[in-house]
């Protein structure tokens, strides 16, 4: 008995485009942007109605295609004045577009030093020391977070 050359033919393609298709998720897997970070550090200081959070991170591509970078956007978690009115926290959110311009190459760092402006609202208690944040970075094919602690400082005097 011998096997038709139909279900050869069959066995063959079949067999050749599973392992294409293995072959093509592993090359868009090595070869798509994949971005990640680390915070150096983050200062906020108090304005009249407004607290300005200077965060620095270090962003690394570790794919092998660019990605642009367009947005970041900061959620801090910030004291209120009277618990019992406005609950035990409040969340503040703030954003800064780079319409495009934040550009990583592959196997490249860039750091970026946006200053987010968050509203200081009444119920919010001014001078907090240390705030807690995170800070998601957009870019081409997703994003990723980036979390930390922020110091109380003056913008000018965060270190270089």
């Amino acid at each position: 008995m011998s096997f038709p050359t139909e279900l050869i033919l069959g066995l063959v393609g079949t067999l050749t485009g599973i392992l294409g298709l293995f072959f093509h998720i592993l090359k868009y897997r090595r070869e798509k942007p994949r971005l990640e970070g680390g915070l150096d550090y983050c200062s906020h200081s108090y304005e009249e109605d407004a607290i300005k959070f200077k965060p620095i991170v270090d962003v690394r591509n570790i794919g092998s295609s660019p990605s642009t970078i367009f947005k970041t956007e900061l959620w801090a978690q910030l004291i209120a004045l009277n618990p019992k009115d406005s609950g035990e926290e409040q969340i503040g959110v703030g954003g800064v577009d780079y319409k495009g311009i934040v550009r990583v190459e592959p196997n490249d760092t860039v750091e970026l030093q946006p200053v987010i402006e968050l509203p200081l609202l009444e119920t919010f208690k001014p001078n907090q020391e240390r705030i807690e944040f995170v800070l998601i970075i957009y870019h081409t094919l997703g994003d990723f977070v980036v979390d930390g602690v922020s110091k109380l400082t003056e913008i000018d005097q965060v270190p270089k």
